[in-house]
């Protein structure tokens, strides 16, 4: 072992007993947990010894933050959904995904209309709190240890992704005027209709800018959904789907999203990084 390594680094961060991985070639610890078992149990994807990294105390607050981006990193692993591709393949979309923006859009012709449908990740939080990764000092830990003695609470990484995702459709004709649709992609896979409004200039649900909302909120006249007759709904949802809005695309696009937020989060800590570092 390295001779600045102390007695409580080798605590597994999640059981507080068990020494972490270390690497055979140097003997330096190369992993916050002492088994995949902890690594579950914390909430984490198993390790990675080889990529996951120690928060040393005498690091400054960029290249924490920078280091926080590579932990991301090494514990996510993620691959770009495939069923997103097969929507622009097979269902005519586009796919407008920008870095460092909280949405995602899919756009369409359909006859001769055109169809926006804006998917909004501001409900998907990639910023799960990783306490047992940190660095504390040794009053800490006995404080953390004490706290996990049950170790049951740690096990929410399946429920990070429960909240409903926003979703804005815009169905436009040239000279017509368009519907919008306010939606919410919920986490069973379902598109949940909430309001339908009807807007007569269908240049203002073209244009992704604060005036632009601004007139829709203004303009936007309609009633909410679930105050529709029955017979009503069920030929609205026939509508979407002839043009390919269903629970396949919310499906698609949430799974992307989940995708994109951890992007956008290894993203963030790099780039705050640089800048509190004056890079």
């Amino acid at each position: 072992m390295s001779d600045n390594q102390t007695t409580t680094d080798k605590i597994c961060k999640y059981c507080r007993k068990t020494p972490r991985y270390t690497s055979p070639a140097t003997g330096l610890y190369t992993s916050l947990y002492c088994s995949n078992t902890c690594a579950k149990k914390a909430g984490a994807p198993l390790p990675n010894p080889e990529g996951l990294v120690k928060r040393p105390k005498d690091l400054s607050l960029g290249e924490l933050l920078i280091q926080e981006g590579e932990i991301e990193r090494a514990k996510s692993n993620a691959e770009q959904p495939v069923a997103v591709d097969r929507l622009v393949r097979d269902g005519g979309w586009k796919l407008e995904n920008v870095p460092g923006k909280a949405s995602v859009l899919l756009t369409r012709k359909y006859q001769n209309e055109i169809i926006r449908v804006n998917f909004h990740m501001a409900e998907i939080d990639p910023f799960e709190p990783d306490d047992s990764s940190d660095e504390e000092d040794e009053d800490e830990d006995k404080k953390g240890a004490a706290g996990d003695a049950g170790g049951e609470d740690s096990d929410s990484d399946d429920d990070n992704w429960s909240e409903p995702v926003e979703c804005t459709i815009s169905i436009a004709r040239p000279n017509r005027g368009a519907l919008l649709f306010e939606c919410f992609a919920l986490p069973s896979n379902k598109l949940d209709v909430l309001k339908i409004s009807y807007i007569k200039d269908e240049k203002l649900v073209q244009q992704d800018s604060g005036e632009a909302e601004r007139q829709i909120r203004e303009a936007g006249v309609g009633p909410e959904y679930d105050s529709l007759p029955k017979r009503i709904k069920q030929e609205f949802n026939t509508y979407l789907g002839e043009r390919g809005i269903d629970d396949t695309l919310a499906h698609a696009v949430t799974d992307f999203l989940k995708y994109k937020a951890l992007n956008e989060a290894q993203g963030w800590f790099d780039a705050v990084g640089r800048f509190v570092s004056g890079n």
